[in-house]
């Protein structure tokens, strides 16, 4: 049986409190939501952090709302079904949608947020493996080694992205909205803009995200 590393618990009520407890220990804790993608990588020893901080109590990070004018916007937290399911999703941003409930099995869906989702680990056959299993392979790339198992003699790592919702959020311009300053200033590049995809190249986890906008530029039949 895979089991949980110790870690200390944190359970913030406000954006604000979680970003605090985020720079208290940089570098140590990792951000839990729905728990479906962190926890599997604990118990398998990818991570192991020293603080676990769960954003459900988090005032703010949930829910479907018009953002203003044609914009709609989506919380962080909202989970994978919400969205799936959302009638104005189905009907403005179809592609979303559809992305949404191509996630995994409905358990998961109801677990998993889109924030999570977006922020997805990459994946690799070689990585994603319980510590036993990887113990007697030469350390690889994405955990600092020379060498990467899926591509031999390669010098880069070859996991993949599997983030389903990603590639629509893309292509419908979404934005996001983040409540740390110290992220912000990490989202700015001269190569691209602030869309879903940027923000994982750039950040991997992103721990300043509150809400995705999309654009009402888009409609149902934009596939």
């Amino acid at each position: 049986m895979l089991r949980l590393p110790k870690f200390q618990y944190l359970k913030p009520s406000t954006v604000d409190e979680a970003c605090s407890l985020l720079k208290k220990h940089t570098g140590k804790a990792k951000l839990i939501a729905g728990g479906t993608d962190l926890l599997p990588s604990m118990k398998q020893r990818l991570f192991t952090p020293e603080q676990v901080v769960d954003l459900r109590q988090v005032e703010g990070l949930r829910g479907i709302r018009n953002g203003g004018g044609k914009e709609l916007s989506i919380g962080s937290l909202t989970t994978l079904s919400a969205v799936e399911e959302s009638g104005v999703i189905q009907e403005k941003y179809s592609a979303l949608a559809e992305a949404a409930g191509l996630v995994a099995a409905p358990q998961i869906r109801n677990m998993g947020t889109l924030g999570g989702n977006i922020a997805l680990d990459t994946r690799c056959w070689y990585f994603n493996q319980s510590h036993f299993w990887r113990k007697p392979l030469e350390v690889c790339l994405q955990r600092g080694g020379e060498v990467c198992h899926a591509v031999k003699k390669s010098k880069q790592c070859h996991a993949y992205f599997a983030a389903d919702t990603v590639p629509a959020l893309v292509a419908l311009n979404a934005r996001i909205m983040s409540s740390a300053p110290i992220i912000i200033r990490q989202l700015i590049s001269p190569n691209w803009q602030n869309s879903a995809l940027a923000v994982f190249l750039l950040i991997g986890w992103l721990k300043g995200m509150s809400r995705l906008i999309l654009s009402g530029a888009w409609r149902k039949k934009n596939r």
